[in-house]
C-alpha cells in the first residue's frame, strides 16, 4: 500500500490543535510534521515526530503536545516512548534529539490536502445500537440480517466512525425479539470481520440481567471471544430508565407494536424472572469477562448503591446515569462515565433524565456514544467546543481516547500519534456543521466526499 501524507490540517491532537503534515506508513501513523510560519516540512529542518525508535544516546528532553510542541526548536526527533496520562488526558511525548534525519520526499506519498481542514482521529463508538433498527425499522418488519449489516457499515465512515460496538441486545421486549436474531447477528459479524471490513467491527453484547435462559449464551460468548464489550442491563419497571409508572409498557407498545395486554404480560414475567437472578453467578460471568480482556458497563443507574454493587462486579464503565448525583459518584470512584451525544446534540434527555451537558460541564462525564443516531457523535464534539463547554481536544478525546482506554485499545487507536493505526478523519464545516470529507482506517481511504458546487 502506498504511503500517505495528510498536508496542511489542523491536527488534533490529545491536548492541542496543531497546523500539521501527517505521514502514514503500512497503515501507521510514521510521522507528524508540525508546519510553521516559514517552516518547510519537507525540509530536515522542518519539526517532525516519528515512530521509528532511535539508538541516539543524546540529551532526553519531555515536552506536552500543546505550545510547547509549537514552539520546540526546529529539529527532527524520534520518538521513542509515547505515554498517555489517562486521568489528566494529557500525552507525553519522550525522545531523542537526531539531527541527522532524512528529508521527507512528498512524491512518495499519495497526497491528501487537509487545507482549512480538521484531522481527528476515528471516532469509537462503544454503545450504538442502530443496527438493530437498521433490521427492524418498524414494528414486525424484519429485513435480512446480512443485507443490514453491510448497508449500516457503509454508513459509518461518513459520520467518521472508524470502530463501531455494535450494540445487540439479548433479551426481551426492548429489541430485536428472539435469541436467535441476536445470535445470527453474533455470528455474522464475527464471520464477516474475518474476511472483509470497511471500518473497525466490534460486539457490544447488551445482557437484561432478568433474561435468565441467556447467561449460558453470554459464557459462551466470552469463551469463544466472539464479543468485545459486555453491559449488564436492568429495565425492569420501577427503577433506572423506567422508573415512572407505565413507562416500560409504553416503551414496548411503541417500539414493539404490543397490545397493552401483552405489555403488561411481559411486565408480570419480567419481575418475577428478576426475583430468580443469581447475583454471584452475574458476579461470575462478570469476572470470566475480564479474564478474557472484555470491558464490563452498568447501564441506567440511578443511586451511588446501584454503583457500588456493579462495581464490585468489575465494572469499569456506568453508561447513561440516570442523574447527575450518581454521574459524580461513579466519576469519583474512578469509573468511566458515558453519555449520549443525541443528549448533546438535542440538549436534553429523551427520557427527562439527566442532561449529558450538565455532565461534562461538571466533570462527570468522560465518554461520549451515538446511543442509537450515529451522526450526532462526530456533531456533538463540535457543539461542546462552540459553546466552551470543552476545549476542542478534550472533546475530540471524549469519542475517541476515551472510550479506546475504557475498551483497552488505546495502544493501538484512539489518538493521533506515531506507531498508532492511522484510523484518521478529516472534517470541514458548512454553516458550523462538521461533515467528513475523507475516512482513512489502517492509512486506507475507505470514504471520501466532495461538494458539487458551493455558492457565496
Amino acid at each position: 500500500m502506498k504511503p500517505v501524507c495528510i498536508k496542511n490540517g489542523w491536527v488534533v491532537l490529545p491536548d492541542a490543535v496543531v497546523k500539521a503534515d501527517i505521514y502514514v506508513r503500512e497503515g501507521k501513523i510514521s510521522r507528524i510534521s508540525l508546519v510553521g510560519e516559514g517552516a518547510d516540512s519537507a525540509d530536515a529542518e522542518g519539526r517532525i515526530l516519528n515512530a521509528e525508535h532511535s539508538n541516539h544516546d543524546g540529551d532526553r528532553e519531555v515536552f506536552r503536545a500543546g505550545n510547547s510542541i509549537i514552539d520546540a526548536r526546529r529539529t527532527a526527533i524520534n520518538v521513542e516512548h509515547s505515554n498517555m496520562d489517562a486521568e489528566k488526558g494529557s500525552s507525553s511525548i519522550e525522545h531523542s534529539v537526531n539531527h541527522s534525519a532524512h528529508a521527507i520526499m512528498p512524491e512518495e506519498f499519495t497526497v491528501i490536502d487537509a487545507s482549512g481542514s480538521y484531522v481527528l482521529p476515528g471516532l469509537i463508538d462503544i454503545h450504538n445500537d442502530a443496527i438493530e433498527k437498521e433490521v427492524q425499522p418498524r414494528p414486525n418488519t424484519l429485513f435480512p440480517l446480512e443485507m443490514s449489516l453491510l448497508e449500516f457499515e457503509r454508513k459509518l465512515p461518513l459520520h467518521g466512525i472508524t470502530t463501531m460496538y455494535h450494540s445487540l441486545s439479548l433479551g426481551v421486549g426492548l429489541s430485536l425479539r428472539g435469541d436467535h436474531l441476536l445470535t445470527e447477528m453474533v455470528e455474522l459479524i464475527n464471520q464477516y470481520r474475518t474476511k472483509r471490513s470497511i471500518i473497525r467491527n466490534r460486539i457490544h453484547l447488551r445482557y437484561e440481567i432478568s433474561h435468565l435462559k441467556g447467561m449460558h449464551i453470554v459464557a459462551q460468548y466470552i469463551e469463544e471471544n466472539k464479543i468485545d464489550y459486555l453491559s449488564f442491563m436492568d429495565h425492569s419497571p420501577g427503577q433506572g430508565q423506567y422508573r415512572k409508572e407505565g413507562s416500560f409498557e409504553r416503551y414496548v407498545m411503541k417500539n414493539q407494536g404490543m397490545e397493552l395486554k401483552e405489555a403488561q404480560a411481559l411486565v408480570v414475567d419480567l419481575m418475577e424472572r428478576r426475583q430468580r437472578i443469581d447475583w454471584e453467578q452475574l458476579r461470575q460471568l462478570g469476572r470470566q469477562a475480564i479474564q478474557q480482556g472484555i470491558s464490563l458497563a452498568s447501564h441506567d443507574d440511578d443511586s451511588p448503591e446501584r454503583v457500588d454493587v456493579f462495581k464490585s462486579y468489575g465494572i469499569n464503565v456506568t453508561e447513561f446515569p440516570i442523574n447527575l448525583e450518581t454521574a459524580q459518584y461513579a466519576t469519583g470512584e474512578d469509573m468511566a462515565v458515558c453519555v449520549g451525544a443525541p443528549n448533546i446534540v438535542r440538549g436534553v434527555s429523551h427520557d427527562q433524565n439527566l442532561r449529558a451537558i450538565d455532565a461534562i460541564a461538571s466533570g462527570a462525564a468522560s465518554i461520549i456514544c451515538s446511543d442509537y443516531h450515529s451522526s450526532s457523535l462526530l456533531q456533538s464534539i463540535f457543539k461542546l467546543a462552540d459553546e466552551g463547554i470543552a476545549a476542542l481536544p478534550t472533546a475530540v478525546r471524549m469519542a475517541t481516547l476515551h472510550p479506546a482506554q475504557a475498551c483497552g485499545i488505546a495502544d493501538e487507536a484512539g489518538s493521533i500519534e506515531p506507531g498508532k493505526a492511522a484510523d484518521l478523519i478529516i472534517v470541514q464545516r458548512y454553516k458550523g456543521h462538521p461533515w467528513v470529507t475523507h475516512t482513512l482506517v489502517d492509512g486506507k481511504t475507505v470514504y471520501a466526499a466532495d461538494i458539487r458546487y458551493q455558492k457565496d
